[in-house]
């Protein structure tokens, strides 16, 4: 029996740095075509265990896309997470995305340098030390991307495919280039405002707990290795170290982030 996964895309916070960020439907991202879906969005400490609903005065843009067809999503504050309904009319891939306000947190050195290796940002402990900055605190700014695929069944549905497009929504976007319906590897392509990011760590995992870090090749792309059914999480981070700090709503920051989640 061929079997079939369906992959989110999700970024980290906690104090904003250690938590995680992901969108799913609450029963399974493979879907009834015709059914009323309720999307929950959520932080949580370890993916996937829900935790924090996404406060609704954070969130900046929100929408569900299929082809090149958008309808804003309303979303709805609950105890532990946020969520969406939505009404799956067609058959077809369908992307929810949402995008988070920009937030500013100050994270001590070692505690910085640990989330900069954890999530494979060598590059950026490779300028801070050539900066002479590895021992100071950081002043980031961290702005957050968060897609997720639903799969509608229908005839004809394998022939149907993703609008590239669509994860274009984010100055850094995690783009599948197969879709997420089971083979042993997967690619997804990272760009930077529309360039291919080289050489750049992607962690993916259905636990917080295990990701697996990998990097792409000179084009932008990852090969994801799937072994198990059920949703994962792809994420990656684009980082800068500023020489001149700006200010965002009063804070100053040295450092600014932007995380793309796939789930």
């Amino acid at each position: 029996m061929k079997l079939k996964i369906y992959l989110p895309l999700f970024i980290i916070t906690t104090q904003i740095y250690a938590h995680d960020i992901w969108i799913k439907a609450q029963e399974s991202n493979l879907i009834k075509t015709g059914d009323e879906v309720q999307l929950i969005a959520t932080i949580g400490a370890i993916f996937p265990k829900d935790e924090i609903a996404i406060p609704l005065n954070r969130i900046a843009n929100s929408f569900l896309a299929i082809g090149t067809t958008k309808k804003n999503l309303a979303w709805e504050e609950q105890k532990t997470y946020s969520t969406a309904t939505v009404k799956v009319e067609n058959p077809g891939h369908y992307v929810a995305f949402l995008a988070m306000k920009p937030s500013v947190i100050t994270i001590e050195s070692k505690d910085f340098e640990k989330y900069l290796k954890n999530e494979g940002l060598e590059n950026i402990i490779q300028q801070r030390k050539e900066k002479g900055i590895s021992t100071q605190k950081a002043d980031e700014k961290y702005t957050r991307y968060i897609f997720t695929i639903l799969h509608a069944e229908g005839k004809n549905t394998k022939e149907i495919q993703l609008n590239p497009e669509t994860f274009n929504a984010s100055p850094i976007a995690l783009t599948p280039l197969t879709l997420p319906c089971i083979s042993d590897t997967i690619e997804v392509k990272l760009t930077w405002k529309g360039e291919p990011l080289k050489d750049h760590a992607v962690l993916y995992g259905q636990s917080g707990k295990q990701f697996i870090k990998t990097y792409t090749d000179k084009n932008g792309i990852a090969t994801l290795k799937i072994n198990k059914p059920g949703l994962w999480l792809i994420k990656s981070i684009y980082m800068e170290i500023l020489d001149n700090p700006k200010k965002y709503e009063g804070k100053s920051y040295n450092h600014e982030s932007f995380w793309v989640i796939l789930t």
